[in-house]
């Protein structure tokens, strides 16, 4: 600390991060086998003993030339892979992910290595995947249709070695990569193709850097994991807010293959009308009879919300979300009609609020917890959903059974901008107000039993193909792609 000549000032200090206690803190346990969004800022406060002074956080300038990438010793057997990068506010961020100390120090190898092991591709690999820790969608069903009904590639399927889903997969362990396995790591390095559902960062072990760069010169093939409905994805998907994210996109009709080409600005080259995979196992036969099988079972499965995700239980209860749809599975006048006319009644949370699923308590209504079933299972063993935004509504359309649609919010905060009415889009009537939804609930007769007007819109807009075929029409496209 010195003084001027005007009786000020100036004091100088440094700041210094523990990295590994830092993470520790901010994030809490990371969990090993799913994949790791946290990105860290790093910024400081300054306390005074004599005086009061700002609580304003100051974050750091980024100073380096270039990005840099460190490897901490988390625990004893795991390393922590920490990369600062410039962030958009020209501030210090920096990326993390986990391996446990032979994977890390393999991977590393690799690296150094990685020309070597690039002249070893022969065969054409291809690496098929939804969440880490998932096998229940369009990558599970692609996977199986690449082992069953083809032989120019060799695929694999990444998934969790503690996923639930482990199940699905039995038949085909010797092409199971469980992720962040060395097996994993080695196949990231061999292979050029890549079929994903969300994002293909998933696929990631750790993003490093160079693994960050091997996935953006894999093809890649977005299988989706739902038909485009009211979200505006551009933020996510679109061509101008991430170049370098897709090769090729996958759609189920005409109307979504426009919206990813106007609105997405994908290139028509560059959009595969095919049909999503998932859509070859839910159109199995006797779909008509299954639906009045179970016309006594409604699903209620809504979608998340944007910024929610990350709340505390206290801070999740006070959202319009959370008070709406508790309201909903602890209505008096809806638990005596389900009774009354022996209805059964399951909630499902989007994966991204699973985490709240103990906050939610009904008498008469199943929570359903993540793992018990698949999305799949859930769809064909229900006779009408009840839903908010979520792009499963389309999914449950295609079985031409019955959509209801709660918007008790109105909006989303990323909804896209519709030229056309909602009834025009959606296959389902939509309400704002609970009383209402459950009066045409109730009105309904046959509860399983779609509305004339939106089986048009089914056949016309929303899924345009009926034969079960999505699989091989997406890989004959994949056949097309250059190495």
């Amino acid at each position: 600390s010195t003084k001027n000549t005007d009786n000020t000032f100036n004091n100088y200090f440094s700041v210094a991060y523990d990295i590994v206690e830092s993470v520790k803190k901010v994030t809490g346990p990371i969990q090993y086998d799913h994949y790791c969004y946290d990105i860290i800022d790093f910024g400081f406060t300054i306390q005074s003993d004599f005086l009061p002074l700002t609580a304003y956080i100051t974050q750091i300038d980024f100073s380096f030339e270039t990005e840099k990438e460190f490897w901490f010793n988390y625990s004893e057997e795991c390393r922590l892979m920490t990369r600062f990068f410039k962030n958009a506010k020209n501030k210090v961020s920096a990326r993390i992910g986990l391996l446990n100390n032979p994977e890390a120090e393999y991977l590393r190898e690799l690296e150094k290595n990685q020309k070597k092991v690039q002249m070893k591709k022969k065969k054409k690999i291809i690496l098929i995947m939804e969440y880490p820790h998932r096998a229940q969608e369009s990558g599970l069903i692609f996977f199986k249709y690449m082992m069953d009904k083809q032989k120019d590639f060799i695929p694999y399927y990444i998934v969790s070695k503690s996923s639930k889903d482990l199940a699905e997969l039995e038949d085909y362990m010797t092409n199971v990569l469980f992720y962040k396995s060395k097996e994993h790591i080695e196949k990231m390095f061999e292979t050029s193709y890549l079929a994903h559902t969300h994002t293909p960062n998933y696929a990631a072990p750790v993003l490093t850097k160079i693994i960050e760069g091997k996935i953006k010169s894999f093809k890649n093939i977005f299988l989706q994991h739902g038909i485009i409905g009211v979200r505006n994805l551009e933020y996510m998907y679109g061509k101008n807010s991430n170049p370098e994210l897709i090769n090729k996109f996958v759609v189920s009709s005409k109307r979504e293959f426009n919206i990813v080409r106007d609105e997405l600005c994908y290139s028509e080259e560059e959009i595969i009308l095919a049909g999503l995979p998932r859509f070859d196992s839910l159109l199995e036969p006797f779909t008509q009879f299954k639906s009045f099988l179970y016309k006594n079972d409604i699903l209620i499965m809504p979608s998340w919300r944007k910024g929610q995700e990350n709340l505390t239980d206290d801070e999740f209860k006070k959202t319009l979300f959370f008070k709406s749809f508790h309201s909903l599975i602890n209505n008096q006048t809806f638990e005596r009609e389900t009774k009354n006319r022996n209805l059964t009644v399951n909630f499902f949370l989007h994966n991204n609020f699973q985490k709240y699923n103990h906050l939610f308590k009904s008498s008469f209504v199943h929570i359903i917890e993540s793992g018990e079933q698949t999305v799949q299972n859930l769809l064909k063993k229900h006779g009408i959903l009840i839903t908010d935004y979520s792009s499963v509504g389309l999914d449950f359309s295609i079985l031409y059974r019955p959509v209801l649609y709660y918007q008790f919010d109105n909006q989303l905060s990323e909804q896209r901008d519709l030229e056309s009415g909602n009834l025009e889009f959606l296959p389902g009537k939509i309400f704002h107000d609970e009383n209402l939804l459950l009066e045409e609930l109730y009105r309904k007769n046959d509860l399983y039993k779609m509305d004339k007007e939106y089986k048009l819109l089914v056949k016309n807009d929303i899924y345009q193909f009926r034969d079960r075929k999505a699989c091989q029409r997406i890989f004959r496209n994949l056949q097309s792609m250059n190495e």
